[in-house]
């Protein structure tokens, strides 16, 4: 079939191979120069090969020339070219949808593995919560515990390694629950222990001073202060050494306990002299080495008596034994002596011979003499006495003006001043012996200021508290040249004077008069001169609770 094709005819925007028409024209998409060869179905369902070339030369009136020409597919091969049609269809279509299944397939396997990763996640927190769980519990358990819950106790989520680790756990918390309640009472126990070793040391008479090796003072009781007359248990911590920079007897004290340290002696035990302003003080020391901790130090424990009220007792008892001797050997003879001299005197001193002036002036002086060692015989046996105490309440301004108002009468240039307190209360006292302390006191004054211009003595009452009592206190005071420094602190000890006609028993008696009605005595220097007695006497005593027949020993205790 020859057909005519315009160039007008020809779309070059088509690609390659001809499409056909409805009209069956053939329209040429490539160049003219080459076949055209296509496999076309026809309207029975079969193909034909349908071949077209262009002709040439081209008519001068524009036309191409194409042949074309048509042949028939066999039946076979046109059922072979449907199934290769409908695979490639099938292909294309595959093709077309390879993209989508791509996407699809990927999106399907990232979700599958997105949810893979998560429930793998999932176990594994899971996995972990399990594992951790039990942990956290002991971690929150250990907090508990080092917050000092010990009842804290944590349940075993099974039977395997944790669970082994838990109750290991709820075991140690209840043996440090049950060491601590131990622990608790026997801090309780040392704690009563420390609180009735604390009332005991607070209460005993005997001075314990625990010190460092440093000399820091560790502990002390009251009674230590009392003995050196500084608080020393508000100073728990600092040196004793500062300390002693303003205190004498605490100085001498420590030099004392120093020198030993020095010499490494541990422990040792001696008998030290604190000399004071006031008094004299008899320690009895003894020091012991405290062992050292693990984390403490080692020190020195010093339990220190003041020996000196005893060592006065002491004397007082050996000196009214040996008054009780001397007034029982000397007595005896005295009286035959004072009797023969008298004897004497009445036979031969009317006679007329020329050595009666002798005998007179030599039986005087027996007769004189024996008088004397009566007197002090006398003295003796009252300082050995025991006393048979009559306490009466009394006013003691009106008993001191009555005694000074005797001196006042004799003939002597001392001046006697009172200065009474009007509010004092009565007191329970020996009348009688409680002259004799006056009249002792005073003629100790007088005697003291007899060679003075100007001679003054002084007696002052005022009431007065001291370590929660009450007391009555009589001062006594002269202008006088008072007591010797070496004398001082035993100005109450028996034959201890620095007056030429004085025995040395007055200010013994008078202590001891004065220890019998439960009062105090002390002896000192006035600032400006002069002695100064100060007498303490128990104004409870006047309550009429301490019985005629009783009153002795309970004085005594007071005293």
């Amino acid at each position: 079939m020859l057909l005519r094709f315009r160039p007008a005819q020809i779309d070059s925007n088509l690609g390659g191979g001809v499409a056909r028409q409805p009209s069956d024209d053939i329209v040429l998409t490539q160049r003219l120069d080459e076949p055209y060869v296509n496999v076309e179905p026809t309207a029975d369902g079969r193909f034909q090969i349908t071949t077209a070339i262009a002709l040439s030369p081209q008519l001068q009136t524009g036309e191409t020339q194409i042949l074309r020409a048509v042949f028939p597919v066999p039946v076979r091969f046109s059922e072979l070219a449907n199934s290769v049609e409908g695979s490639f269809n099938q292909f294309t279509g595959l093709d077309f949808q390879r993209t989508a299944l791509k996407y699809g397939f990927t999106l399907t396997l990232s979700l599958v593995l997105l949810i893979a990763l998560l429930a793998s996640v999932y176990g594994a927190f899971f996995s972990a919560r399990r594992l951790i769980g039990p942990i956290q519990q002991l971690m929150q358990g250990t907090q508990a515990v080092a917050r000092g819950d010990l009842d804290t106790r944590l349940t075993a989520p099974a039977h395997d390694e944790i669970g082994f680790l838990v109750n290991s756990f709820n075991d140690m918390t209840q043996r440090l629950g049950r060491a601590r309640q131990e622990a608790r009472i026997s801090e309780q126990l040392v704690e009563s222990e420390r609180r009735k070793l604390a009332v005991i040391l607070a209460r005993l008479s005997t001075g314990v001073v625990s010190l460092e090796p440093d000399m820091r003072i560790r502990t002390a009781n009251g009674a230590a202060s009392a003995i050196f007359g500084a608080d020393l248990e508000s100073h728990i911590g600092e040196s004793l050494e500062e300390l002693s920079e303003t205190r004498p007897q605490l100085a001498q004290f420590l030099n004392v306990a120093r020198a030993h340290t020095e010499r490494h002696e541990t422990e040792w035990r001696e008998q030290i002299v604190l000399r004071g302003e006031a008094r004299r003080r008899v320690l009895m020391c003894t020091c012991t080495e405290l062992p050292a901790e693990e984390n403490a130090p080692g020190g020195f424990v010093m339990v220190f008596d003041d020996i000196t009220d005893l060592l006065q007792a002491q004397r007082s008892a050996a000196w009214g034994e040996v008054a009780r001797r001397l007034a029982h050997e000397i007595k005896n003879p005295l009286t035959p002596i004072q009797l023969s001299a008298e004897r004497l005197r009445r036979r031969y001193l009317d006679a007329d011979s020329k050595e009666l002036d002798l005998l007179d002036r030599s039986t005087y002086t027996i007769i004189q003499q024996v008088e004397a060692m009566k007197d002090m015989v006398n003295a003796f046996s009252e300082y050995a006495r025991a006393p048979v105490m009559e306490p009466s309440v009394v006013d003691i301004n009106e008993l001191i003006a009555e005694v000074a108002e005797l001196y006042r009468h004799q003939e002597t240039a001392v001046a006697i001043e009172l200065a009474s307190d009007g509010e004092l209360p009565r007191i329970e006292v020996d009348i009688g012996r409680m002259r004799q302390v006056l009249h002792n006191l005073m003629r100790n004054a007088l005697e003291a200021t007899e060679s003075r211009e100007g001679a003054r003595v002084n007696i002052a009452t005022r009431y007065v508290e001291a370590k929660a009592r009450e007391f009555v206190e009589v001062l006594v005071t002269d202008n006088g040249p008072g007591f010797s420094p070496d004398i001082i602190d035993q100005a109450f000890e028996p034959y201890v004077t620095s007056k030429a006609k004085g025995t040395g028993l007055g200010l013994a008696i008078v202590k001891k008069l004065i220890e019998e009605h439960g009062g105090q005595i002390r002896a000192g220097n006035a600032e400006h001169g002069g002695a100064r007695i100060v007498i303490l006497l128990p104004a409870s005593l006047a309550s009429g609770a301490v019985q005629v027949a009783g009153g002795n020993e309970q004085r005594r205790e007071l005293a």
